[in-house]
């Protein structure tokens, strides 16, 4: 679609130019690259087989040289129009000067009626001014006419018959003017130097030049364009033929995507079946062995923070994992605080054994105390009886 796109507005920028239109010839190389983008991505696409791919490029090829074949003889013909068209303004005033000049000699007469005249004394020669130069601005308007015809209608023999009747009629009425012997007179200098004869028959000649390569140039156009037009067609039906194929394969992908689709889905239920059985089964292990490890790993650290724990239990989980290591740490940890509370209680013991010896000496010691202290006062009492009998004596 999009190549079609692109195409399409190549194809209406060049009949635009056809048309007298200024279009910018960058538009229309920017149009060929996009054109040729869009192909180039539908070839990689692979959705047209090798044979519509040969075809396609062997058609576009075709428009294209067409292309250039139509742009090369359209610049020609208006390069030739527009140099027909200069000079032909020119000659118009040329046309008109002589015709004035023949119709000036006739209307002299009717001026001067009194003039002695007959058809052998000059009026045969101010007649053939007159009539010639008439007739040959009559040739000269019906040139203009079948070249519009055939600018609008197309070359054909019939009008290339009629323009070289015009043509020649023009011709035989500008030698029956100038036959006149009338037109001897110097020229405007906008058209040169020399008579009016002279130069009449120089523009008359490449007025002549001029129209037959407007012709011919106008001719090849449009047989270019003939052409271009059949390649355009031809073009656009392999474009044609292109998008169905295209759409056919994009269709047959669509449905394709879909039956995977399709197949995904059942396979994802299935898959999603299988982790949620694998969920459940791993559920079922975690609460069977992890939880149940961890519950007796937490109530085991629970008797020993509160004091009320068996040091002698153990932990009866020995799979090489995480749990494993937890529990054998905690054996570890158990049989370390067992040994460390069996020798706390050996040394308590012994402090209880010592204790039990000092409280002995003790009492011992109290005991021996006061039979001293009994004979220290029946010392005391003695050195009394002493101190009193020796102060007697001495009384």
């Amino acid at each position: 679609m999009e190549a079609t796109i692109s195409i399409e507005r190549e194809m209406l920028l060049l009949n635009r130019v056809f048309a007298g239109k200024n279009i910018d010839t960058q538009l229309i190389k920017t149009a060929k690259v996009d054109a040729d983008d869009a192909l180039e991505r539908l070839k990689a696409a692979n959705l047209l087989d090798q044979e519509l791919i040969t075809g396609i490029d062997a058609d576009l090829k075709e428009f294209r040289d067409s292309g250039i074949a139509i742009q090369t003889s359209y610049t020609n013909y208006q390069s030739a129009l527009t140099s027909f068209n200069t000079h032909t303004a020119e000659f118009a005033d040329l046309i008109a000067i002589a015709e004035e000049q023949g119709d000036g000699a006739v209307e002299a007469l009717k001026n001067d009626p009194s003039y002695e005249i007959s058809w052998d004394n000059g009026l045969a020669e101010k007649w053939q001014a007159a009539d010639g130069g008439m007739e040959a601005s009559i040739g000269f308007f019906q040139q203009m006419y079948f070249l519009a015809l055939m600018k609008s209608e197309g070359v054909s023999e019939k009008l290339q018959a009629q323009l070289n009747e015009a043509t020649a009629f023009q011709h035989g009425a500008v030698e029956e003017m100038l036959a006149s012997g009338l037109y001897t007179n110097t020229v405007p200098a906008e058209f040169g130097s020399g008579s009016l004869e002279k130069v009449y028959k120089e523009y008359l000649a490449q007025h002549t030049q001029l129209l037959n390569q407007v012709v011919l140039n106008l001719n090849n156009f449009q047989q270019q364009q003939s052409l271009y037009d059949i390649a355009s067609d031809k073009l656009m039906q392999q474009l044609a033929v292109v998008e169905g194929q295209a759409d056919q394969q994009v269709e047959n992908k669509v449905e394709g995507i879909a039956e995977q689709q399709a197949t995904t889905s059942t396979t994802m239920i299935m898959i999603l079946l299988g982790c949620l059985a694998v969920l459940i089964f791993i559920a079922y292990y975690v609460r069977a062995h992890v939880i149940k490890t961890l519950l007796e790993i937490t109530y085991s650290l629970h008797q020993v923070a509160d004091g009320d724990g068996d040091l002698t239990r153990r932990l009866k989980y020995n799979q090489q994992d995480e749990l494993g290591d937890i529990c054998r740490s905690f054996n570890r940890f158990s049989e370390k605080i067992s040994t460390i509370v069996e020798e706390v209680n050996t040394k308590s013991e012994q402090l209880d054994a010592g204790i039990e010896t000092c409280v002995s000496l003790s009492q011992r010691i109290s005991k021996e105390t006061a039979g001293t202290a009994t004979s220290a006062s029946g010392v005391s009492k003695a050195i009394e009886q002493v101190q009193d009998g020796a102060t007697e004596i001495a009384s």
